[in-house]
């Protein structure tokens, strides 16, 4: 595989060409190719010996890959996942890379990537998340043997603040503020499916998707076993399915404050002729609307005067209430639903300070008699 100098340069960079020799159906090939600058050349040697170990990628564009990627990941992953990934292979990679060929994919083409998703208005979190499902798929590459390797780990993915991870959510001086607000709502409109709603994201924790689809049936004596799930606006439809993953399969004790909402609740659920136990806790006879309750939401916080957050972030508002009361992260990883306490830890480490004093005050009641 030498590299021949050529009696010729441009820009002050030297002339070379790349010959690959190969045995291809037992004939003897050759291909190559003419470059300027040793480094390029380097690069241009790597490109063809690829091309010539995997005719397959040579023929491949990083917009097909991406395309059979999805195929691949479609029978293992939820809808809405594979929506997520769609949005951001469309946002962050198509437009900037797509057209590119995988034999071609170099260090440099890459960190000419990287540098254009930099420059997006896009948050650093959406940035970094982008890089590393792009870095999912070139993965998913060596091991369909497309590629021989993963070139974009030699990038560093984008880095993220601590400002730029930091979580949002209501403390409970800041809940209650919220839901007398979303109960007078419910009052003076007669409808209180939001105000039951919120009052279970709070309290259990649970998923958006999961509260949408809980019902009546899944609740027994204090317990609601956390079950299903609904994802909404799947091909025009809304999907009852098996909540995220198998450890978000749970069950949750009812705290007395929500019990006495949801008892309240289904009385009101019993007037109508049509109730059964296959009523949706929160929906009724249908599920609440994401746009519905995305608009009554940012209503209530208008209202109230608090900081926004969203949605999701009641998931948050109940994991840090109960970290700041002392509660062990086995638990909290439980009633969130979390494969593993690593995935709880990795995002609620930093709500454990509390816990640094506490150990020093505990130290500090063993006393040393120096006399």
């Amino acid at each position: 595989m030498p590299l021949y100098k050529l009696n010729k340069k441009k820009d002050g960079l030297q002339c070379y060409k790349v010959v690959i020799s190969f045995t291809q159906n037992g004939e003897h090939l050759q291909t190559s190719r003419t470059v300027y600058g040793l480094a390029e050349a380097r690069a241009a040697e790597a490109e063809l010996l690829a091309q010539v170990k995997n005719p397959q990628s040579s023929r491949m564009t990083v917009s097909d890959l991406l395309q059979r990627y999805l195929l691949a990941l479609k029978p293992d992953v939820k809808e809405n996942t594979l929506r997520t990934y769609e949005a951001k292979f469309r946002m962050f990679v198509y437009p900037f890379i797509g057209s590119e060929r995988l034999d071609r994919l170099n260090i440099q083409k890459l960190e000419q990537w990287k540098a254009q998703i930099m420059e997006t208005d896009y948050s650093p979190a959406t940035k970094r998340s982008a890089f590393r499902a792009f870095s999912a798929v070139l993965n998913y590459a060596v091991r369909a043997e497309i590629l021989e390797s993963n070139p974009l780990k030699k990038l560093k993915a984008p880095k993220v603040s601590s400002l730029d991870s930091e979580l949002h959510y209501f403390t409970a001086e800041q809940f209650q503020q919220y839901i007398s607000v979303a109960l007078d709502q419910a009052q003076s409109s007669g409808d209180f499916r939001f105000f039951v709603f919120a009052c279970v994201a709070f309290y259990t924790g649970m998923r958006k998707g999961e509260i949408n689809a809980l019902k009546w049936s899944d609740i027994t004596d204090n317990i609601i076993h956390v079950r299903r799930s609904i994802e909404q606006h799947i091909n025009g439809k809304d999907i009852e399915g098996t909540p995220k993953t198998e450890s978000s399969i749970r069950d949750i004790q009812i705290p007395a404050p929500l019990m006495q909402v949801l008892q309240e609740h289904r009385r009101r659920q019993e007037q109508s002729p049509a109730f059964s136990e296959e009523f949706r806790v929160c929906g009724g006879q249908n599920i609440i609307n994401d746009n519905t309750i995305a608009k009554r939401h940012q209503k209530i916080i208008q209202l109230a005067g608090l900081p926004s957050i969203t949605i999701h972030d009641f998931r948050h508002s109940h994991a840090s209430l109960l970290i700041n009361e002392g509660i062990s992260i086995q638990e909290i990883a439980r009633r969130l639903g979390h494969k593993d306490v690593q995935t709880t830890w990795q995002i609620y480490a930093h709500l454990y300070p509390r816990e640094e004093e506490r150990a020093v005050s505990i130290l500090n009641r063993v006393k040393i008699n120096q006399e």
